[in-house]
């Protein structure tokens, strides 16, 4: 217990020292932009202020990624350079508004996952809806930007060049960078530029941000439907409940349902859920910690199943009052998929709330029927598959 308040304790201070140093950076930026009449920064940095002292003065604490602060410094030390520099500098302006167009499409996908992350697997399944939807925002963000950049000079009655030529040059250049980061994240969205920054704010400020309720709300909708063919229940993920002691068997059961769920429409396994629908919680006294538990599924997967089906399945901890649950998405796959048995693969599928194993005939006339992308010598292939 002192360790997890510990840790809790280590998490508030990392965020408050964290939401300082960017809050000394904002006033700095307000400072300067004030100075060089750089109208842009003064209008992203003043809303930033407000926000963060908000925040401090409801005693809310944000962790802010530092590469989510570094682009931010990035693109306002670029606008800052870039207008104040010559017009032999005009890459500055090139690149200070590409890097307009990155932060605020960071600042779109932020927003979409906060609205939609009650959703489990929302990104993997509708990856194309919540790229545009950030485009969008980021784009509507970066026009406000400028807009309002242009407004503020002719307020302040400093010069400018030809208005719509010039707004229309910045916004385009701010929509390369847009597409260039959406389009990122819609091919890869779990790179490491997406991890230290998407990721990693919406972890560390799940609970801040209601995301946990949400999930955990989502969770218990769920479970009260009880067991469906796109929806079951294991009570442990590798310790046999009788005997206290690590069961093979138990792990077996789980890969069994992700694999029927794979060659079926897909599905949802809760791993900490008894049969009636109770949330026992999952076995993570087993494990040294969560990243081991963690570490532990991720394996499990790619070394019984397949890693190339690790894109179909997402899996991720829900708390609930001190017990977790493991919810485990499953997308369906374009190919067959089987379970790692000793010395042979076994193919399921669901059949109402069970698991079922197909073999044989049954086996290729189901194949040839659900995955259109199997090669047209679908039986030789599925032999080869079904060797040792």
């Amino acid at each position: 217990m002192d360790n997890v308040w510990n840790a809790a304790e280590d998490r508030r201070v990392r965020k408050k020292g964290g939401l300082y140093f960017l809050l000394v950076v904002v006033v700095f930026f307000i400072v300067i932009s004030v100075v060089t009449r750089e109208w842009g920064n003064f209008l992203l940095s003043l809303p930033t202020f407000v926000v963060l002292i908000a925040i401090v003065l409801r005693g809310r604490y944000l962790f802010i990624p530092p590469l989510l602060v570094a682009i931010m410094a990035a693109m306002m030390i670029l606008l800052q350079l870039a207008r104040i520099g010559s017009s032999d500098l005009r890459f500055l302006d090139v690149a200070a508004d590409f890097m307009m167009g990155v932060f605020m499409s960071l600042i779109g996908l932020i927003g979409v996952y906060i609205m939609l992350r009650a959703s489990p697997g929302f990104d993997t399944e509708r990856s194309l809806f919540v790229s545009l939807t950030a485009a969008s925002v980021g784009f509507s963000l970066c026009t406000m930007m400028v807009m309002g950049d242009y407004a503020m000079r002719l307020v302040m009655g400093d010069t400018y060049g030809n208005l719509v030529e010039d707004l229309m040059i910045q916004l385009s250049i701010a929509l390369c960078g847009i597409v260039f980061m959406t389009g990122l994240f819609y091919l890869n969205r779990h790179n490491g530029l997406f991890v230290h920054t998407l990721n990693r704010f919406l972890k560390e400020n799940s609970s801040g941000l209601g995301i946990d309720e949400q999930e955990r709300k989502k969770a218990l909708e769920d479970i009260a439907g009880g067991e469906t063919n796109t929806r079951e229940f294991k009570s442990t993920l590798r310790t046999n409940l009788q005997t206290g002691e690590k069961d093979p068997r138990m792990e077996k059961a789980v890969l069994k349902t992700i694999v029927a769920f794979l060659n079926s429409r897909g599905g949802t396994l809760f791993i900490g859920v008894a049969d009636d629908g109770s949330v026992i919680g999952i076995d993570e006294d087993s494990f040294e910690s969560r990243d081991r538990m963690n570490l532990h599924m991720n394996n499990l997967i790619v070394s019984q199943i397949g890693s190339e089906y690790l894109p179909y399945i997402n899996y991720k901890l829900i708390d609930f009052d001190g017990k977790a649950v493991m919810r485990v998405d499953c997308k369906k796959s374009n190919t067959p998929a089987f379970h790692k048995e000793k010395d042979k693969m076994v193919f399921y599928v669901r059949s109402g709330p069970s698991s079922i194993v197909l073999e044989g005939m049954q086996l290729l006339y189901y194949a040839s029927h659900n995955f259109p992308k199997l090669p047209t010598n679908s039986a030789g292939n599925l032999f080869e598959m079904l060797k040792p």
